[in-house]
């Protein structure tokens, strides 16, 4: 029996999760909360998401959710609380607090391999087996490979055995006595023996790494395609995830689905994931601004359940381009996998891994042609869509394709394939900011306890100064130094983010233990309730913690002293000329502004001077002086993509 952090066992804590879900917990009606409405971040972390339900399931019991938002596992977060305030009035976060206790004894059923891929998917689990030492856990792993490529490893085991017996006999002559064959098979234990099962392993490595190699290749870049494709069950019991997701969102919202952008709209509600475009190497967000991209009914068959691919091509014709032409996947190649010449070890090696068995998976015929259809306007887009595209850690979770027109190449179809929107922005606490925001936008982060592995499960800042102090790693391992080098280009923008004044005090972190979130793939039910109960926690913290009276105060303090620092700038190069002798922008705009490109005519021009004028008297002034005690850090006011 554990305890978690605040002393309470794992009955307590799942007797507690339990009750989220039970007749006690009284969840508001649309009517009960009105206009009384927050916005909800969330933070990716694979198998973390799964604090998202109950934090969620706390806050709707004060607030109604305007704008739900998050990245990767954040993003599967948000449509299923986008789902329950649509199905508010329906016991939509009843339902929602069920997940835990549906997914605690089957959360590793979510992860399914592809069709080439299940040992890859065998050997991960293996070594990710909680509570295991790293010697039980390598044992795992090679009983795994051996397991799968039994005839490989014979092979290469029986080959160097013979040789390296031979070669002993070769050195030594024949045994005559008792003493050459004890000397024979002491040499066979300690030496022949070991090196023959080394041999064997690697030659049964190399056969699966090339197998896996060209099925992950066919199959997204990644182990776990996340459906069954065309035998996806409708059923929201644990199973492949985006099938999962697929019923788990209708039957959350109480809608015969799927549920769509449109229908969230309907609601008052906004839904917006990121994405990552990694063909363009850019980020995005979902749902997609205009109707850019592409899809092929066939490729997509299978990562989504058939209702999903149905309700996408509904009352479509294929896709056509300007001139009427058909748009079709033929104008891309489709990715094919490796054969064995220019694989791991070469023709050679190539040869010798057909020796034993190995055979490349087919490839799929570059040479097909089939119609291409534009997605959907959004408020036709399904939900579920928004999940899987955000949801798709890389190598783990395969890549979803979609097409677009490269209008560098003559506007013809390419391939655009879609991974996680964590690689871009795995934190979007960016996300329904405004410099005056009318109602609280919260978020949700997840983080490692600190050094020494103790403190609270859940730490909320608020607007003071605890929220400035950085957060110390230590590194004494070149792991460690590695680790610590991919979470800093991947979060430093998010961290420091999150520490400015107007956010720090919206955002509460929950800690989870190396056994919590992440990669543990199999967590057991009691970790499950444990993790799922600090997001409860987190909620609850926000509730008491946050004061919007507050929070506006420091956002208009923290905005009006960033336009103050702007317009002096402006101001100062409005009539002065500039370093170099070009003139200031005063002239400039009025006189000399190039023609050509964004033409305006003289009048908008005189017009757009005098407009100028007036915003620069903002500068002329400095009582009070907005700068003077301005909130800590001082951020940048700047222009940045939207996305």
């Amino acid at each position: 029996m554990s305890e978690g952090g605040d002393g309470r066992t794992d009955e307590q804590i799942a007797e507690r999760v339990k009750e989220m879900s039970g007749a006690g917990i009284h969840y508001p009606t649309h009517e009960d909360l009105g206009d009384h409405g927050c916005d909800l971040v969330m933070k990716g972390g694979i198998t973390s998401g799964i604090v998202y339900p109950l934090a969620a399931c706390e806050l709707a019991r004060t607030y109604r959710f305007r704008s739900i938002g998050g990245s990767s596992a954040g993003a599967i977060g948000a449509v299923l609380v986008a789902a329950a305030e649509h199905g508010r009035d329906r016991d939509g976060f009843r339902k929602l607090a069920e997940i835990p206790i549906k997914l605690g004894p089957r959360l590793g059923d979510m992860f399914t391999a592809g069709p080439g891929t299940a040992t890859a998917l065998a050997a991960l689990k293996a070594w990710l087996q909680p509570g295991q030492p790293v010697r039980r856990r390598v044992g795992n792993v090679l009983g795994t490979l051996v397991r799968a490529q039994w005839w490989s490893f014979l092979v290469g085991f029986v080959a160097v055995f013979v040789v390296g017996l031979a070669g002993s006999l070769v050195a030594a002559g024949l045994p005559h006595d008792g003493g050459d064959w004890a000397r024979l098979a002491l040499v066979t234990v300690i030496l022949t023996l070991p090196v023959s099962a080394g041999v064997g392993l690697l030659v049964a490595l190399v056969a699966e790494a090339q197998a896996s190699r060209a099925s992950l290749a066919t199959q997204g870049f990644g182990i776990c395609v996340g459906s069954a494709g065309p035998q996806a069950r409708e059923s929201s019991d644990p199973g492949p995830f985006t099938d999962w997701m697929t019923a788990e969102i209708d039957r959350v919202a109480g809608v015969p689905g799927p549920l769509t952008i449109g229908d969230l709209r309907q609601s008052d509600l906004e839904l917006r994931v990121m994405t990552t475009n990694l063909t363009m190497g850019r980020p995005q967000t979902f749902p997609f601004a205009d109707r850019t991209y592409l899809f092929d009914p066939e490729e997509l068959r299978a990562y989504f359940p058939p209702k999903v691919i149905e309700h996408l091509k509904d009352g479509q014709q294929p896709a056509t381009a300007e001139d009427g032409t058909p748009l079709m996947t033929a104008e891309d190649p489709a990715p094919a996998a490796p054969g064995t010449s220019p694989g791991l070890l070469g023709s050679v090696g190539g040869a010798l891994l057909r020796l034993l068995g190995w055979r490349a998976a087919a490839p799929p015929s570059a040479g097909e042609v089939r119609p291409l259809y534009w997605l959907p306007e959004s408020d036709r887009l399904p939900v579920v869509l928004a999940a899987r595209l955000s949801l798709s850690f890389p190598a783990l979770i395969s890549a979803v394709p979609l097409w677009a027109l490269d209008a560098g190449h003559g506007g013809r179809p390419r391939r655009c394939w879609m991974t996680d929107g964590g690689l871009t922005a795995n934190f979007p606490v960016h996300f329904f900011d405004s410099p005056l925001p009318s109602r609280p936008t919260f978020a949700i982060d997840l983080q490692s306890y600190p050094d020494g592995g103790t403190g609270p499960d859940v730490f909320y800042p608020g607007p003071g100064e605890d929220g400035l102090r950085p957060r110390f790693t230590t590194i004494t391992s070149m792991q460690g130094f590695g680790a610590r080098l991919l979470d800093t280009m991947q979060y430093w923008a998010d961290t420091a983010q999150s520490a400015l004044p107007g956010y720090r005090d919206r955002i509460v972190e929950v800690r989870l233990r190396p056994d919590e979130g992440g990669m543990n793939l199999q967590m057991p039910p009691p970790v499950v309730f444990r993790a799922a109960e600090k997001g409860r926690q987190a909620a609850e913290r926000l509730d008491q913690g946050f004061h919007f009276e507050v929070h506006r105060w420091i956002r208009y303090l923290t905005m009006i002293g960033r336009m103050e620092g702007a317009v002096d700038q402006m101001a100062s190069r409005w009539e002065d000329v500039l370093p170099g002798g070009a003139v200031g922008y005063h002239d400039f705009v009025l006189n000399h502004a190039p023609d050509g490109l964004y033409d305006h005519d003289q009048a908008w021009r005189n017009a757009a001077v005098k407009r100028t004028a007036t915003l620069l008297a903002f500068a002329a002034t400095n009582d009070p002086d907005f700068l003077d005690g301005e909130p800590l850090p001082e951020p940048d006011l700047r222009i940045t993509p939207r996305y």
